[in-house]
């Protein structure tokens, strides 16, 4: 269970927002993204154990859904906090939706039947070669994946306010991108895994992202484009992250998420 993980998250973060130095400021943020990342890595496999075989790249889908609804708030809701109540706040409020994960987590959160009676694992360190390249290989395509989206909600209000929007104008048309991926995701996980064909599909979607993100750099119906990057963006989402899984055998399963989201980062 991952617990402890998220209950140490709230803690640096709120750690975060009393920092009054440079350097708290610095631990604070080194401390929660390592937290962040061993969270991440025991998600990803709670969700493999628990549907890998049926409905797999639906539910990584699902799961991946957290990340577009976190970017989304926080470009529409981070900027106002901070001008009303301070860039603390924010911190405050981010562990205040992390201290409710952990609720929900020890509340709702069931190890799966088939594995509760089984033996723990023996701790292991390393992969097979072969599954150390596999894992590697996808999890350098995950992280060129996440790259090129966060390069686009990261630059994109800029290009956008250059051009003549608004800052709150800007924030919201770059929105658009994320709240669409809320529904792509999901149903573009299910669409893949119904019909097949899963590698091309992945090639095809993730050409027309990029259309899509050029033509919005060239200043191009950048809201209807935000639609259709989301899209676009969205349908390969949870088929790249399920070949995580299926990158390593049963056993190796958390040391290989381990490398996957150490590539990543």
């Amino acid at each position: 269970m991952p617990l402890r993980w998220i209950m140490l998250g709230v803690l640096f973060v709120v750690r975060l927002a009393i920092a009054s130095t440079p350097s708290a400021l610095y631990g604070g943020r080194l401390a929660t993204g390592v937290g962040g990342t061993i969270f991440n890595v025991i998600l990803t496999k709670m969700v493999t154990e628990w549907f890998f075989g049926k409905e797999f790249v639906t539910a990584l889908a699902v799961m991946l859904t957290a990340w577009p609804i976190g970017i989304a708030l926080g470009l529409l809701s981070q900027g106002p906090i901070t001008e009303l109540y301070g860039w603390t706040s924010v911190m405050y409020a981010t562990a205040g939706l992390a201290l409710i994960a952990l609720l929900l987590t020890a509340l709702l959160c069931r190890r799966p039947q088939a594995l509760a009676a089984k033996v723990s694992a023996p701790l292991r360190f390393g992969l097979p070669k072969r599954q150390f390249i596999h894992i590697s290989v996808v999890g350098i395509a995950w992280t060129l994946f996440n790259a090129s989206l966060i390069l686009v909600f990261s630059f994109a209000p800029d290009a956008l306010a250059a051009n003549g929007y608004g800052s709150a104008a800007a924030r919201s048309s770059t929105s658009l991108c994320m709240w669409v991926t809320l529904i792509s995701i999901p149903l573009g996980g299910r669409v893949m895994e119904r019909l097949g064909h899963v590698t091309p599909a992945i090639v095809v979607t993730l050409l027309i992202s990029t259309g899509a993100a050029l033509a919005i750099a060239q200043g191009l119906a950048p809201e209807l484009l935000f639609v259709a990057l989301g899209i676009f963006f969205g349908i390969p989402a949870g088929a790249l992250m399920a070949l995580s899984a299926e990158a390593v055998s049963t056993g190796n399963r958390g040391a290989g998420l381990g490398i996957f989201y150490l590539v990543l980062c």
